[in-house]
């Protein structure tokens, strides 16, 4: 995978870029004498115009890095990945992994590297994550930097604002395959069936050197499998356990009377949040929350970005008492809970509707108390929740030993998206293409994690 793109696809467009600048260059070249400095820029745009193949483009800039500093030439090495350095292929230079439950402080420890640094990639699950983290490096670099921090981007699949930041912050699917910092969050995901490729693309772009300094956060579950990614350089990894903060506490008795609770945790100042999976159940029980008398409010995935932000916003300024919500708040959105109620347990994935799995309560559970402040897990029984499911979640957002964290961490998911398909291939899509275009990509792809291997 040449200059570091993340599959056979990005390489080639890579390549087809290089072209492009390389024809700049070449034009904005006057014919006449020119220095020797001046002379290796133009003849390297020649060469890599001229190249065939990604391979022999590499190959140019290979040697052109051997005779020449000339600032000039930086363009030609810039990756797709919005200007980002690349790395110098083979190894990074520092890679550590926090690992620990949820509110152990891993992601905090890793946004303070990153905003130390000023250049890099935040890469997580969610939408609503990325940008609460875009958020939180601003204020972390304005400490570091003082007047001039780096500025702060945000991409993701429906949004884009300051895209060619020196720190970006985005969802993993459209994360830059090389780059300064990498911060990978809740790792585990690289075994997802449906997204897992794109932590998978991401931990290998890492392990070949494509970030300069990787920082790796998740559960303690997942360290096998990570410590296999990175097999060959194992005594350079340096993990730090992580230990949650604060008690997670499951109340066992159910809530009763659901208003009466409501009106309680808001005479305590308590915020709570509220998890359902069906719109029926999201809007009833948002409902009766307000007719409780609780400022309430919900927020789900499919929300605009704008709705969304706006939730957040009045969580986090405390505007609210109770945020009826799905899973969405399970995946790292940092919010200042001090219960946590499950209306329900089951939900629809995309195939089927199926109870949670513990890892996925147990995330969820585990927003509840932040920092040294205890939280609480309560259900409601008219809705369904399932009592001893919601029991082993406790334990595993608590880290407590046992075998309640269910994910098969066992390998991580590898595979191409259609669109990385026929761009290797240079082809119109179409499904009559798509068994020689996966052949390409697998003979690219082990080439390319053969590279990767090198000393």
């Amino acid at each position: 995978m040449g200059f570091g793109a993340a599959s056979p696809a990005e390489a080639r467009a890579k390549l087809e870029k290089l072209k492009l600048e390389a024809a700049a260059a070449v034009e904005a070249t006057p014919d006449k004498p020119k220095p020797e400095d001046e002379d290796a820029v133009a003849r390297l745009a020649q060469k890599i115009l001229r190249s065939s193949s990604i391979e022999e483009a590499r190959q140019h800039a290979r040697e052109a890095t051997n005779t020449t500093n000339d600032p000039r030439l930086a363009p030609l090495f810039q990756s797709p990945s919005k200007g980002r350095d690349k790395a110098t292929p083979g190894w990074p230079e520092s890679v550590e992994m926090y690992l620990g439950p949820t509110n152990s402080g891993k992601t905090h420890r890793s946004l303070d590297f990153l905003a130390k640094i000023g250049s890099g990639c935040y890469a997580g699950p969610l939408r609503a994550l990325a940008w609460e983290v875009r958020h939180s490096v601003e204020a972390r670099a304005k400490k570091v930097w003082g007047e001039h921090p780096p500025t702060v981007g945000l991409w993701t699949g429906e949004e884009s604002r300051d895209p060619d930041a020196p720190v970006l912050c985005c969802t993993a699917e459209v994360a830059p395959s090389h780059g300064n910092v990498l911060v990978l969050d809740e790792a585990h995901w690289c075994a997802d069936p449906q997204r897992g490729h794109a932590w998978t693309r991401l931990l290998l772009a890492a392990r070949s050197g494509r970030y300069r300094h990787v920082r790796i956060c998740g559960p303690v579950q997942s360290e096998p499998l990570l410590r296999r990614v990175f097999e060959k350089h194992d005594h350079a990894v340096t993990v730090h356990r992580t230990q949650r903060r604060s008690r997670l506490h499951f109340e066992r008795d159910p809530i009763a009377d659901f208003p009466a609770f409501l009106q309680q945790a808001k005479s305590e100042k308590r915020f709570v949040a509220v998890v359902a999976f069906s719109r029926a159940a999201v809007l009833s029980l948002a409902g009766i929350a307000r007719k409780a008398g609780a400022r309430a409010s919900v927020i789900f995935g499919k929300l605009p970005p704008e709705a969304r932000r706006k939730q957040l916003d009045d969580a986090l300024a405390g505007r609210l008492d109770v945020l009826v919500c799905t899973d969405v708040i399970g995946h790292g959105i940092n919010l200042p809970l001090d219960d946590v109620v499950f209306a329900e347990t089951r939900k629809f994935d995309g195939t089927q509707r199926r109870d949670l799995y513990v890892w996925e309560a147990a995330q969820v559970a585990g927003r509840a108390g932040r920092d040294e402040l205890p939280g609480r897990c309560w259900y409601l029984p008219r809705y369904g929740a399932n009592v001893k499911l919601l029991t082993k979640a406790v334990k595993a957002a608590n880290g407590d030993p046992g075998d309640g964290f269910d994910l098969d961490l066992s390998k991580a998911v590898l595979a191409p998206d259609l669109s990385a398909l026929t761009q290797l291939t240079g082809s119109v899509p179409s499904i009559l293409l798509l068994p020689k275009c996966v052949t390409q990509w697998r003979e690219e792809l082990q080439r390319s994690l053969n590279d990767s291997d090198d000393p």
